[in-house]
């Protein structure tokens, strides 16, 4: 989870926890909670031109793919 954040994002992180686990069509994908604690998506080129650096009270906001409503539930404790 570490090196995939750093990977998509440019961020470095350290995992604070567990989020949920969501099922996909064909696979199952877990997701953990993290600190940033260093990195820059600007360092990162194409790769990471569509991060957004958002407050999880703006998460609705920049998140609206069918995809992300079971994490935006988990993270907001819905």
């Amino acid at each position: 989870a570490i090196k995939e954040a750093y990977e998509e994002s440019g961020l470095k992180v350290a995992i604070t926890g567990y989020l949920t686990d969501v099922e996909r069509t064909t696979s199952m994908v877990r997701y953990y909670r993290a600190e940033r604690v260093g990195g820059d998506p600007t360092e990162m080129g194409w790769e990471s031109q569509a991060v957004h650096l958002v407050p999880i009270s703006m998460i609705g906001k920049h998140a609206k793919h069918e995809n992300d409503a079971p994490i935006i539930e988990a993270l907001l404790g819905k």
